[in-house]
């Protein structure tokens, strides 16, 4: 008896040690946050059950369904049973969008300009820095001088140089806080020019990849990233933007250590115009979109599942294919973007781009959709 006893008591502790474990791993993995369309529930592509239990839903949050304000918790429990965590539930009405998978060019212009490096002011005296000493950083954004706004390189040196060497107020933005320095310009020994010692970007220009867009007003999003200052890394402030038709010239293949990169060329014809760039990537409206193009559903994060998918991109001037990949890896949980490990498996596309290059960025991926074999632009 006593040995059936330690058996059970043994047989017991690995059981409460399992589930313990389980239910600290999917604490971890599973977001707290999740959204899911009005004819469906809470599932997760889990390996074991995981059931949900709803918090407080009444009978006018169920009937907010329908309009798309539905918010309510609700509590995970590990078959059922054991609670793993509480999670905010968004309920949405069913998302549509048109496939692109086209490149297109990004030129972005700057809401104020970005200091990207300071210098020495040589003067009679010797060198000065006025810049650093008014407090400025690397990664300030200038947003106004003495008052009046500054949106390029050349407005913030005319507005400098104009001062004759008095004392000038800029308004700055340094990450979420705007506030006042004063800065007192310094003559140039050379040219006799006031100048802060700055070095400030006011634009960019780059090649991507659209991902999908709207068939009722051409509203777009692509990238899937923020476009972002090459020296201070952070996301340049858009204050206009456009996109323009592009050519792909020549691609460079990604090799071991080397991203690799499409080649192309503006052909100067604009086609859209940019009105956003945060983390999830840039957005604005394309005037030369197929009002016919069919639409898919965009999926939850939570129905992304690892294994066979599509991928639709622009490697040439043929327009968007399809391609063969696999998505290895899905993070809920990420808060930086970069929630999927795809890995390309297409023996043409490894052939010529060596696999994601940069200017696919943007690329949609598709997973479950019957009609997508048919469609190649």
């Amino acid at each position: 008896m006593k040995k059936i006893v330690k058996t059970i008591s043994f047989l017991l502790s690995l059981l409460s040690v399992f589930v313990f474990t389980t239910i600290s791993y999917y604490n971890n993995i599973l977001p707290s946050n999740i959204a899911i369309y009005d004819d469906e529930t809470i599932k997760f592509n889990s390996k074991i059950a995981i059931k949900s239990e709803n918090i407080q839903k009444t009978s006018a949050v169920a009937k907010s369904y329908a309009n798309n304000l539905s918010n309510y918790e609700s509590k995970l429990k590990l078959l059922g049973v054991f609670p793993i965590k509480t999670v905010d539930v968004k309920v949405v009405k069913h998302r549509y969008v048109a496939l692109s998978g086209e490149s297109f060019g990004i030129k972005i212009f700057t809401k104020g300009v970005m200091v990207v490096g300071m210098s020495d002011v040589k003067t009679k005296e010797g060198s000065v820095n006025p810049a650093k000493e008014s407090g400025l950083k690397i990664g300030d954004i200038i947003l106004k001088v003495n008052g009046f706004w500054v949106n390029s390189n050349t407005e913030l040196s005319e507005k400098i140089n104009s001062c004759k060497g008095q004392t000038i107020k800029l308004n700055v933005k340094r990450e979420n806080d705007v506030f006042d320095l004063k800065l007192i310009p310094a003559t140039d020994v050379k040219t006799g020019e006031f100048k802060a010692g700055l070095w400030v970007r006011d634009s960019s220009a780059g090649l991507g990849t659209m991902t999908f867009y709207s068939t009722v007003n051409g509203a777009f999003a692509g990238l899937g990233h923020p476009i972002v200052d090459v020296d201070t890394k952070m996301i340049l402030p858009i204050n206009s933007g456009e996109v323009v038709k592009t050519e792909i010239m020549s691609v460079e293949k990604a090799k071991s250590g080397q991203a690799g990169e499409l080649c192309g060329t503006f052909t100067g014809e604009k086609t859209g115009r940019l009105i956003k760039n945060c983390d999830c990537g840039i957005y604005g409206f394309y005037e030369e979109y197929d009002k016919e193009n069919p639409l898919v559903l965009v999926a939850n994060k939570q129905d992304v599942k690892t294994g066979n998918a599509k991928i639709l991109t622009t490697i040439d001037n043929n327009g968007a294919k399809y391609y063969d990949c696999v998505i290895e890896r899905v993070d809920l949980n990420d808060k930086n973007q970069k929630n999927l490990l795809i890995k390309i498996t297409d023996e043409s596309l490894i052939e010529k781009t060596g696999g994601i290059v940069q200017g696919m960025s943007g690329s949609p991926v598709l997973q479950s959709i019957p009609e997508m074999e048919g469609r190649a632009k």
